[in-house]
């Protein structure tokens, strides 16, 4: 096994050996795959072949992978809902008369919930499709961070970039491209499934399935996610644990080995839901994680 592509760590040990999802729910892979683990860095993944991102995040199969479509009002559907959990980790008061970049922004649902804060928001997104919508819609518009560099860099007050870092093919080199865009002082905001989650414990064969998945490359708990932000040269690094389904969809998984999503039984209350929530959240097994980044 080559070295760890993040911090060259030789210490590779297999983290998971099984089917994967492809796409949604129940579309497994025909055969076993490997995720392996860094013993140094403690970051996850999925081996891939090196340079294969290069068109990939622009092509129809990607869109299959994620189970997503490439059309705007889909996105629309699917992430707008997404965005008040994003805001609640944040904040708005730091996007107020700011120039903010979204890096991997899709069809640009969270750029749409700041554009009455933001001075200028910015979109970086590889798709096509989702460029013109969002050029039409009066954002400046890059593919990657790198492009947007060229005019930004050193100038962007807030980068955020939610549930992208596990799609990339080199999140240290993806990091330190946000690093760079920031003006002194300014923060990033990343998001991205936590490899901790209790739920990996709770159902051990049919959750990982679930879990781990063909677009997914890399797989992050707190503290890998730390050492991958302090690698990449922040030196202000706080992590933040988010969960986003109540205690019905994990009830549902140990009884039936299949998602519930926000739907729940009629025996939880809100009380109920906020304690479990608080819980997983307390000992970082829930289902999502924030980092907060400065320099």
């Amino acid at each position: 096994m080559e070295a760890c592509t993040i911090c060259g760590g030789r210490n590779i040990q297999v983290m998971y050996r099984g089917p994967i999802r492809i796409g949604r729910f129940g579309n497994l892979s025909k055969d076993e795959k490997l995720v392996m683990k860094c013993g140094k860095c403690l970051a996850g993944f999925l081996p891939f072949e090196k340079g294969h991102a290069a068109d990939y995040y622009e092509s129809q199969e990607y869109r299959k992978e994620v189970d997503e479509s490439a059309d705007p009002a889909d996105y629309f559907r699917l992430h707008d809902g997404e965005q008040a959990a994003n805001l609640a980790i944040t904040g708005t008061a730091i996007y107020r008369d700011r120039v903010v970049a979204d890096i991997g922004c899709g069809g640009g649902s969270f750029l749409d919930s700041i554009k009455g804060y933001a001075k200028t928001a910015v979109a970086i997104e590889p798709s096509q499709t989702f460029r013109d919508s969002l050029a039409k819609r009066g954002y400046p518009t890059y593919a990657y961070a790198k492009d947007a560099a060229r005019d930004h860099q050193g100038g962007m007050d807030v980068v955020t970039s939610f549930s992208v870092l596990e799609h990339v093919e080199d999140p240290l080199g993806f990091l330190k491209e946000m690093r760079a865009l920031l003006a002194p002082g300014g923060k990033a905001f990343i998001s991205t499934p936590n490899a901790a989650d209790a739920l990996l414990e709770a159902v051990p064969v049919e959750y990982p399935r679930f879990f781990f998945r063909k677009a997914h490359l890399w797989y992050f708990d707190a503290q890998s996610l730390r050492n991958l932000a302090e690698l990449a040269g922040f030196t202000s690094v706080k992590i933040i644990p988010h969960h986003r389904f109540g205690l019905g969809n994990f009830l549902h998984w140990t009884r039936e080995r299949a998602p519930k999503g926000h739907t729940g039984f009629e025996f939880i209350t809100k009380q109920m839901d906020a304690a479990w929530k608080s819980g997983l959240e307390g000992s970082f097994r829930c289902d999502y994680i924030y980092a907060e980044m400065g320099n």
